[in-house]
């Protein structure tokens, strides 16, 4: 506690001072006091003693809160509509499909600009997508397709958006944080795939999915501020010397014959083509399966996030000594594992428990992923190295997608995921098992 005491100056007035005990911060330092003091007690929160990275986090985190509401939002949206796993497939494939041809393109245009300008013209963008999808909604004129286009506008500024993201925390941190900095993005991008699945399962039965799509639009707000609030930044990385199409062949050549990151991409497309589109028939489970409706959905989907959370702290206390490989190895196996006893659940409890085994195991593999393609590769190509990352995770999750929706269709939810966690099983254990150069990186 504080204790107040004057004393008297020759010719002027009392003087008050304040004696605080030693170890409590004031307001005014309390900035330093995290830094100095709070932050080195904790390893796995060492990214935040970066003034940048904590202003980023922050838009960050309030910008996927309304991200993942909508996720949710719009899935149930599909679902009341028109009651198909195969809209729903369709829907969950065009916000990644345009990433399918851009995602590398949009890496040679990262590895080209200023990545924080960058980011601000692409969240402005998928704000005006959401505040159009909730202006129709509130109008009650919407219809499947008119959430198919917007789906698809906002897909052509992730394929941009997702590689600058990635690789701008690289100049925020720089390279010593960028492990810790990449697994508190994940932790946090799996804390609020928590916190705004079940936020909007709560809030949909009062404001409507429109609302939930409004609130979306509204979050992107913090990250645009926060950008602009950033100073200091390291001088950008980026070459307009050459073609665009000669930066596209200097990365394709970099990936392809690589070893350890062109294993680490394949890896990425046979679980995005076969294991990651479980979640565009998840309303199903949710309603059909399990009989728990909108908020079944919402607490499954949370479920995911806990998992996810876990995996995320634990990556964050990770020392850059990691063996990162073999956390993606043992991560590809146990999300195929919680994969196949999932689909195989008919107990809403027994799905509840194994939901959070999949968000670990996704969580420990893409982080590492992400951490080993960032740090293996040059400074001048890490824009495009992350931009073949986008396309092998987001450009090939909606083709998975849309099969696996005209699949479920016509042999049910359950039949056909578990045929996509064999798939990724037999990958794991044919590929990455067997790449020992995978096994010490």
């Amino acid at each position: 506690m504080g204790v107040l005491t004057f004393r008297a100056i020759p010719d002027k007035r009392f003087v008050g001072t304040v004696r605080c005990a030693p170890t409590a911060p004031s307001i005014i330092n309390f900035s330093q006091f995290l830094v100095s003091d709070f932050l080195p007690m904790f390893p796995a929160l060492r990214a935040f003693s970066n003034r940048n990275y904590r202003i980023y986090w922050t838009g960050f985190t309030v910008s996927l809160v309304g991200s993942w509401m909508q996720t949710l939002a719009q899935s149930w949206l599909v679902w009341d509509l028109t009651r198909s796993a195969f809209w729903l497939g369709i829907v969950g494939a065009m916000p990644q499909l345009p990433s399918l041809i851009l995602g590398s393109i949009g890496g040679v245009l990262v590895d080209r600009t200023v990545k924080s300008r960058l980011l601000i013209i692409t969240q402005a963008g998928l704000g005006l997508c959401a505040l159009a999808l909730a202006i129709i909604t509130f109008a009650k004129v919407v219809r499947v397709e008119h959430v198919v286009i917007i789906a698809a506008i906002t897909g052509l500024f992730t394929a941009v958006d997702t590689p600058a993201r990635l690789s701008f925390v690289t100049e925020v941190v720089g390279k010593e944080n960028l492990g810790n900095a990449i697994a508190l993005n994940s932790t946090t991008f799996n804390a609020t795939r928590l916190i705004g699945p079940t936020f909007a399962g709560l809030l949909i039965p009062f404001i409507g999915v429109g609302g939930c799509f409004l609130v979306n639009a509204l979050s992107f707000l913090a990250l645009i501020i926060a950008l602009m609030m950033m100073r200091d930044l390291p001088p950008p990385v980026f070459n307009v010397g050459t073609s665009m199409v000669a930066q596209w062949r200097e990365a394709f050549h970099y990936v392809l014959h690589t070893r350890v990151p062109r294993t680490l991409i394949l890896n990425i497309v046979v679980f995005s083509a076969f294991g990651y589109s479980y979640v565009v028939l998840m309303p199903v489970f949710a309603d059909e399966i399990l009989e728990k409706g909108v908020r079944g959905l919402g607490a499954l989907m949370g479920s995911v996030g806990i998992g996810a959370l876990a995996g995320g702290i634990w990556q964050a206390s990770l020392t850059h000594k990691a063996r990162r490989g073999r956390i993606v190895i043992f991560g590809s196996f146990g999300f195929s594992i919680g994969l196949i006893l999932f689909a195989f659940s008919r107990s809403f409890i027994l799905s509840m428990c194994i939901m959070p085994l999949v968000g670990l195991s996704s969580i420990a593999m893409l982080a590492s992923t992400n951490t080993l393609l960032q740090t293996l590769a040059p400074d001048h190509l890490r824009g495009r190295v992350l931009g073949f990352y986008t396309t092998s995770f987001l450009g090939i999750m909606p083709i998975g997608s849309m099969v696996i929706g005209a699949v479920a269709a016509r042999y049910g939810a359950p039949i056909t995921v578990i045929g996509g966690g064999i798939a990724c099983m037999i990958f794991s254990i044919l590929v990455l098992a067997r790449n020992k150069r995978l096994m010490v990186v």
